[in-house]
C-alpha cells in the first residue's frame, strides 16, 4: 500500500463537475494510486470475480446511455489467454421498466 492514503473528501469544485475527467491531474493521480492499492489488496482470485461484473455493468451503462432496452455486442475472432475462442454475441436487456416510467 502507498504511504499516502487517498483523501476521499472532494472539494466543492470537484463536486460541481459532471465527470472525474474534469478533476485535476493531481487528484486523478491520487485516485489512480488509491485504486491500484485496493486492487493489489484484493488479489488475483477476487479480482477474477470482479472483472465479469464490471464488464456486465459497463454494458448496462452503455444500454442506458443509448436509451436501449436491449443491447447486443458481437465479438468476432476472440482469443483468451492466447487461445482462439471463436465468435460471441453478448446481449443485455432490461427486465423491468425504469421507476420514472409507468
Amino acid at each position: 500500500m502507498s504511504d499516502e492514503e487517498f483523501d476521499a473528501t472532494l472539494t466543492e469544485e470537484e463536486l460541481a463537475t459532471e465527470s472525474i475527467f474534469e478533476w485535476s491531474n493531481e487528484t486523478l493521480g491520487r485516485l489512480t494510486r488509491h485504486l491500484a492499492d485496493r486492487i493489489a489488496e484484493i488479489g488475483a482470485t477476487d479480482l477474477q470475480r470482479v472483472a465479469p461484473m464490471s464488464a456486465a455493468l459497463m454494458l448496462v451503462w452503455l444500454a442506458e446511455k443509448t436509451n436501449a432496452g436491449r443491447l447486443t455486442v458481437t465479438l468476432n475472432g476472440t482469443t483468451t489467454e492466447n487461445k482462439p475462442t471463436g465468435d460471441w454475441r453478448v446481449t443485455v436487456s432490461r427486465i423491468n421498466k425504469k421507476k420514472d416510467e409507468s
